[in-house]
Order: structure tokens, then sequence, then C-alpha cells
């Protein structure tokens, strides 16, 4: 089912090695044949198909795509607030969902490189080109214990700009594995991921569960603790900004993913997800 899974990356992929990767941009050579569409407006006349215009008389396009392997760096989420859930817990949740995801990065003949982190970079797994290497990391993964319980998302984007921007081996498409549950303000996180996204494209995996969106009404104020930073405060209201709307006017790529969901219904909701990035090419 994975390995069906359509990733395609919304920029020109750097690595020289590698095959089956897409890239929605088109090129003359390098790459190979995803389709044949009518010439459109605006379509250079040099794209246009001779061959079919002399075999038939009519006038395609024959739509190439790179055919080199991506390198996939995924970002995930080991903070304190991923230890909670009501279905199930959404650290296990996360881990569940990156281990589907890798494999349908590896199967697609791409690389892939894992880091987890909470204020800090807790792990970083070296590349990975084959799934017995993922199930290494994943059994790494499952008996970690970080050593900060907070979020704070500056150290990890900064880490993976560095990796996007180094000319040897630069990520292609960094995905971020989070509850996005990251404190206010969520100014400087838009900002980081933008520039991220300038050398690389980026999308979120949002895992939810259902006790983030079930707080009863209530008259007054809430004594209330942070399961990251152990304060203790009062809150009268929840905050009405939706991190995901945010990203997606940012023209940041998410798809959210409920722990309660089967891994068939996130491989359906991904599947949508990634067509419709085709889409906008």
């Amino acid at each position: 089912m994975w390995q069906d899974l359509p990733i395609v990356i919304r920029r020109r992929v750097h690595q020289q090695t590698g095959h089956r990767k897409q890239s929605v941009l088109a090129s003359a050579r390098g790459f190979h044949i995803h389709g044949v569409r009518e010439l459109e407006a605006g379509d250079s006349p040099r794209s246009m198909s001779r061959k079919h215009l002399v075999r038939t008389g009519t006038e395609l396009v024959v739509e190439k795509h790179m055919e080199r392997g991506a390198f996939v760096l995924v970002l995930l989420d080991v903070s304190a607030s991923g230890r909670i859930g009501a279905e199930r817990i959404k650290h296990d949740a996360s881990v569940e969902l990156l281990d589907c995801f890798a494999r349908a990065c590896l199967w697609q003949g791409n690389i892939l490189q894992v880091i987890a982190f909470t204020a800090n970079v807790e792990f970083e797994s070296p590349v990975l080109a084959s799934a017995n290497a993922l199930d290494e990391i994943l059994i790494a993964l499952s008996a970690l214990r970080p050593v900060s319980q907070g979020t704070d998302h500056r150290e990890v984007i900064a880490y993976a700009s560095s990796i996007a921007e180094r000319h040897v081996q630069p990520a292609d498409l960094v995905c971020i594995i989070s509850d996005l549950l990251f404190p206010e303000p969520r100014d400087s996180l838009i900002r980081d991921l933008e520039g991220l996204s300038e050398t690389a494209d980026v999308v979120a995996l949002v895992m939810r569960d259902s006790t983030e969106m079930a707080m009863p009404p209530l008259r007054g104020s809430l004594r209330a603790r942070d399961i990251e930073t152990g304060e203790v405060f009062l809150a009268d209201a929840v905050s009405d900004r939706d991190p995901v709307r945010e990203l997606e006017e940012h023209d940041i790529d998410s798809c959210v993913l409920m722990t309660s969901q089967s891994e068939a219904q996130w491989f359906d909701i991904l599947s949508d997800f990634f067509t419709r990035r085709i889409r906008r090419g």
C-alpha cells in the first residue's frame, strides 16, 4: 500500500543518484515520461511532441519529470505533549506514521534521515537507504528518553536549514511530524519555516488527538498545568489561533491526521494531500 503513496516534491530535487522520484518541475533532459496532454495556451511551442504531430496531426505535449531519488529529512517531535492521547498516545501514533511514511520514501528509491527534537535536537539518525536500517532507527526512537520535555522549534529548524543549504547531499523535502503545540508566539515558527522553504520543500504532518478538541465550556478561569514545562497558570480562554491555517496562508502545506485513524485512513488522507500538490504544480 505505502509503496504507492504519490510523494511529490514542489521543487527540483538535487540528488545525482537514485530513481523514480517525481518532481513537478519539467525539463527537456534527464526526465521520465509522466503523461501526455493537449497543447495549452502558455505552453512553449518547443514542448510540443513533433512525433505525435507528424504521426497523428495532433498537437500534444509529453510531460517529463525528473528521474532521481530525493533526500527526505523527517523532523519528529518527541516533546512531552506527545505523551497524551485518548485513542492512542500521540507519540506512539507519530512513530507509527514515521514508519509508514519512511517506508514509502525508501520504496520509491529515496534516501532518508530522521531527527527527533524537543527544545533541542534529541536524536539524529544516519542517512538511511534501506528498510532494515529504518527498523534499527525505530527501535532507537522507541527507547529514546528525551533530555528536555518542552518544545522549541528554533534549534531543529536551524539545523534542518543547514542540511538543506549544504552543497553535498542537501535535503530536498523536509517533513515535520508534530502536533504543532509550540509556545506562543507562532510568528517565529512561521518565519523560520518560510526561510527553510526557500531551500527545501517543506510539509507538516500534524498529529492530533480528540482530547485537544474536547475542552468543555467553562465560566471564569481554569487552573491548568503545562505538561511540557510544569508551569501552573490560569487560563481564561482557549487560543483561537490555528497553526495549520497559518501555515497554509504562508504557502506551507500541512495535513492533519488523528490518533484514532487507522493506517489505511492515514494512507488515503496523505494520498489526497500529495495528489493536490501534483495538481497545484
